[in-house]
């Protein structure tokens, strides 16, 4: 059963599949510096088994959902050089 995927520093590029979501028992998803595009998809805020979410450094777009509250085991968040808009969600302080 998956519990890490690193595909950093690839050339990946396009939309983070909605069926990564299936991976349900995931603790790790590294996908920083590749070319991905588009929104943060809502399936990865049901990953509820997530320590590390590692997006940096793609070109995804849009808002950061506040369901990202609901990754209560998260322990560290890479969303840095991206083209995000908005506001950040109130709920990232429910993450301790």
């Amino acid at each position: 059963l998956l519990e890490t995927l690193n595909l950093e520093t690839n050339f990946l590029s396009g939309l983070i599949p909605a069926e990564v979501g299936n991976a349900t028992l995931l603790q790790e998803l590294q996908l920083g510096s590749n070319m991905l595009t588009g929104p943060l998809p809502t399936a990865l805020y049901s990953l509820s088994m997530l320590n590390i979410l590692a997006l940096n450094d793609n070109m995804l777009n849009g808002t950061i959902g506040s369901d990202l509250g609901n990754l209560s085991l998260l322990t560290e968040l890479r969303l840095s050089g991206n083209q995000f808009s908005g506001t950040l969600p109130s709920q990232l302080g429910q993450l301790t």
